[in-house]
C-alpha cells in the first residue's frame, strides 16, 4: 500500500478531510477497485481494533467493579484509637479494683492494748 493512499483513507474514515476532498476521494474510491480494497480492507481493520478496545476497557470497568466489592464487603479492622479507649477503659476498671482488694484486705484497725487503769493506783480495797 502506498503511505499517501493510507493516510487519505485513515482521514477519510475519521472524518478529517473537508467537504471537497471528502467528494475527490469518493470519486476516486468509485474508481479505483485498488483503492476500494484498500479502503475496506482498513476499514475493517480500524472496526475491529474499536471492538477489542472496548471489550477490553469492559473487562476492564468489570475487574475494577469487582475489585472495589471485594474492598466494600471485606471486615475493616477497627482504628487503633478504638482500641486505645478499650485499654484505657479496662486499666481503669483494673485500677479501681486492685484498690478497693488492697483496702478491704489491708485496712484492718491496729490492735492496740487497752488504756492503763488509772483509777487502781496500786490501793487495796
Amino acid at each position: 500500500m502506498e503511505n499517501i493512499d493510507i493516510q487519505q483513507i485513515e482521514s477519510y474514515l475519521q472524518g478529517k478531510m473537508t467537504l471537497e476532498e471528502q467528494r475527490a476521494f469518493e470519486v476516486a474510491l468509485a474508481a479505483d477497485p485498488e483503492l476500494r480494497r484498500r479502503h475496506e480492507e482498513l476499514r475493517q481493520m480500524a472496526k475491529g481494533i474499536r471492538q477489542v478496545a472496548r471489550a477490553d476497557i469492559r473487562q476492564r470497568v468489570e475487574t475494577l467493579r469487582d475489585k472495589i466489592k471485594q474492598e466494600e464487603s471485606a471486615p475493616h479492622p477497627e482504628p487503633h484509637s478504638a482500641n486505645l479507649g478499650k485499654s484505657a477503659a479496662f486499666l481503669v476498671i483494673g485500677l479501681f479494683l486492685g484498690l478497693g482488694l488492697g483496702w478491704l484486705l489491708f485496712n484492718k484497725p491496729a490492735i492496740t492494748p487497752p488504756p492503763p487503769d488509772t483509777q487502781n493506783t496500786g490501793q487495796a480495797p
